[in-house]
């Protein structure tokens, strides 16, 4: 393949262990949204509730968000990193 045309990934695998690691400016930038989401979220519909049943909707609502972002987050470093795999740091050759 030519290095021109060769795919940049966003998230390189991890060294160890298993899933991935930013290896972009772009993947950094997904994470921050992500964590932005998941503050903006927490902040807006889990704090000041004190009514049981406005604050049991709340809860609800950012489980939702949260295991949405999660699993949005999960697709786009699938799509757009290294395949994940069980890493046990680097394999050197044995002469």
């Amino acid at each position: 393949m030519n290095p021109d045309t060769k795919q940049k990934y966003w998230f390189r695998a991890r060294r160890y262990g298993w899933g991935w690691t930013p290896a972009t400016w772009q993947a950094w930038v997904l994470l921050l949204v992500y964590v932005l989401v998941l503050a903006a979220s927490a902040i807006l519909l889990l704090s000041g509730n004190k009514d049981k049943s406005t604050n049991f909707v709340g809860v609800v609502a950012f489980i939702l968000i949260t295991l949405s972002a999660t699993l949005l987050l999960i697709g786009i470093s699938m799509r757009k990193g290294e395949k994940p795999g069980w890493n046990w740091g680097d394999k050197k050759e044995k002469s």
